[in-house]
């Protein structure tokens, strides 16, 4: 699920295209692969064969009545299924069987029909031959499941959950200066009937670990900010915010909305009197697809399903602005309004050309002057409190030594500490070392001062 792939007509030497990203028909008739040329899959059955596919601007595949490909179907259930063989002496070479049971095939005009009968061949002036390259892949939840099976993903899911991260993890965490753990959770945790299509009844307890965290953050007198990264039909498109495909569909109707709430209110009701409750994050990251005044509505509605069952003084409801240069400003007065309301940025020296041409001491400059300067801009008196959610001790310098990377997580941890709710580092345990917090204290690169 989620594949991304473009098709190259063999005949025709030219890349399948949905005319303006969709809406139209789909033709054979463009050189390079850009963006209207990137099709995305969607696996529907065990065999990994037969798919839906997505066009770039989100319309669905399908054949109309004069046989013809196009992307027009709004909905995935208007959508046709396709099989996709696979020629095992050249696995790039593909045929397509379309819902009508022919082949697709280009003709000299360029327009893709389904009405070829098929060869045997698979020569270079068949028109029912493609080539086919994968441009994209997600590795999300969703993903692993659809690619190992519910079974198996079960499986995996489980050892990983009891070895990658236990109680020594929060002891550590604990005797190292740190005081809280932000813990990323999907929307279907409370509810395991809303699991996404291809999960068993009995997928993993999600529930269960968090309340195994709550367990161990109370021995360890640890704060817990549950955060909810994955909201329904996803809010920024990425695996983290449980997408299928990529796209961003949340905030587009009332009912994921309120589903998103009855999520918020679950967990706020099962866990409003642990002792290391913290605060409740309504939402990561949306993205700039989002509508400003849907996230405003949900927030609302997000912060009142918490305090219908938080009645502390000591539990805070986090808001996160969206993934826009500006997305915490446009937050601020608005997250204002709230009583223990606190607002959510993430800063990275990454994602942005402008940091690739920087050195250690530039980038190092740009945290103490321009990152300083943003994060006073949004403490205001009797406003919301500031939480510097993100930040990693990862930038695009190369040949970087250990003490630069030192004076980096140093000057950050300086400035992010101003912060009036403080800050979290994405993320505790992780291959690479840089993004690893756990890596960076044993490497001696951060330490963090104790209370």
């Amino acid at each position: 699920d989620g594949t991304r792939i473009t098709l190259w007509s063999v005949s025709q030497k030219m890349f399948l295209s949905a005319a303006g990203g969709g809406g139209s028909a789909v033709t054979a008739d463009q050189s390079k692969a850009q963006d209207w040329e990137i099709f995305r899959l969607w696996k529907m059955d065990s065999s990994g064969h037969m798919f839906k596919i997505r066009s770039n601007k989100n319309q669905f595949i399908s054949i109309n009545d004069g046989e013809q490909l196009v992307a027009t179907a709004t909905s995935h259930s208007q959508a046709g299924e396709f099989q996709f063989i696979i020629n095992k002496k050249n696995r790039e070479k593909i045929r397509i069987r379309a819902p009508n049971g022919k082949f697709l095939q280009v003709e000299q005009s360029g327009s893709v029909t389904a009405n070829s009968e098929a060869s045997g061949s698979w020569s270079d002036k068949d028109p029912s031959v493609f080539k086919i390259q994968v441009t994209g892949q997600m590795q999300g939840d969703t993903q692993l499941c659809s690619f190992y099976g519910a079974e198996q993903a079960v499986s995996m899911l489980q050892d990983h959950w009891s070895t990658f991260i236990v109680e020594d993890d929060f002891s550590f965490i604990s005797s190292n200066g740190l005081n809280a753990v932000r813990i990323p959770v999907a929307w279907w945790i409370t509810n395991e009937a809303n699991t996404p299509s291809c999960h068993p009844p009995s997928y993993p307890r999600y529930q269960a670990v968090l309340d195994k965290a709550f367990d161990w953050a109370d021995k360890y007198n640890l704060g817990v900010i549950v955060d909810l990264h994955a909201a329904p039909w996803s809010q920024n498109g990425h695996e983290h915010s449980g997408s299928r495909d990529g796209t961003v569909g949340w905030g587009t109707s009332d009912g994921n909305i309120d589903q998103t709430v009855q999520v918020i209110e679950a967990l706020a009701a099962r866990y409003a009197s642990r002792k290391s409750l913290l605060a409740i994050e309504l939402l990561n990251e949306p993205s700039i697809e989002v509508q400003f005044d849907a996230l405003k509505k949900y927030y609302k509605a997000g912060y009142e399903a918490v305090h219908r069952h938080v009645q502390r003084d000591d539990v805070y409801v986090i808001m996160s602005g969206r993934l826009i240069q500006n997305g915490a400003t446009e937050m601020v007065d608005f997250a204002s309004r709230f009583k223990k309301c606190v607002l959510d940025v993430h800063y990275y020296n990454l994602y942005d050309p402008k940091y690739e041409s920087m050195s250690a001491g530039q980038n190092i400059d740009y945290v103490k002057t321009v990152r300083a300067n943003h994060l006073n801009t949004l403490m205001r008196q009797n406003g919301a409190l500031v939480f510097v959610g993100e930040w990693a001790a990862q930038w695009e310098v190369k040949g970087a030594s250990h003490e630069d990377y030192k004076r980096f997580a140093a000057a950050q941890m300086d400035v992010y500490g101003q912060a009036s709710f403080g800050w979290a580092y994405w993320t505790y345990k992780n291959p690479n070392r840089n993004w690893s917090l756990k890596d960076m204290i044993n490497d001696h690169i951060i330490s963090v001062t104790k209370n």
